[in-house]
């Protein structure tokens, strides 16, 4: 089966449009009481992805753990028949708010599936969605960082995360993709922006 991210990022760009207009550019739905944005884009990634007819069932926050070494808990994981219990997986996506897009996703999003793959001698596409604005953030609100490095981040968060993606990854010929939200655009993340070379 060929993944269909440019239809998924194209899909998924045309239902953002919809939301308010600060929805994601901000922290003003990833915030205490508040906390619209994670939710709210699974629902709109679930609603895409039963759009293709190689999606039949959809779950949300499986536990995929393979023993205490091996942990990986996608936010959405696609079968591609109705036997979820035995059911072939086709597809992993995470997505990571304003607040979640940072240091964490080397380890926690793709060294997890890359030792779940492993563990499994699985070859299952993953998508990571990332939420970090192009351009000059001064209002952004980088968790747990302050000083210099929090103006540096303001700067352009998206750059600033991808190149430090640059250097702690590598994943050089695994299905591994990244769509990043700026905004009310979504744009594809080539391997060579966000993969280095160790």
């Amino acid at each position: 089966m060929c993944i269909e991210i440019e239809e998924i990022r194209k899909l998924l760009e045309q239902e953002i449009q919809l939301l308010p207009e600060d929805f994601y550019g901000t922290f003003n739905y990833t915030q205490t009481g508040r906390n619209l944005t994670h939710p709210v884009t699974l629902g709109i990634l679930c609603k895409i992805l039963y759009t293709f007819d190689w999606v039949k069932k959809v779950g949300i926050d499986v536990r995929l753990n393979l023993g205490n070494r091996q942990k990986f808990q996608p936010d959405i994981v696609v079968y591609g028949d109705d036997s979820v219990r035995d059911g072939v997986i086709k597809l992993f996506m995470d997505y990571e708010s304003p607040n979640s897009s940072d240091d964490r996703i080397p380890d926690k999003d793709v060294k997890g599936y890359q030792n779940w793959t492993k563990g499994t001698k699985c070859s299952v596409p993953y998508i990571v969605i990332t939420t970090l604005p192009d351009e000059l953030s001064e209002h952004w609100e980088p968790r747990y960082i302050s000083g210099d490095k929090k103006k540096e981040i303001r700067g352009n968060p998206f750059k600033f995360w991808y190149k430090y993606y640059k250097n702690k990854m590598c994943f050089r010929n695994e299905s591994i993709y990244f769509l990043n939200i700026d905004g009310r655009s979504v744009k594809f993340i080539n391997e060579n922006t966000v993969c280095g070379n160790e």
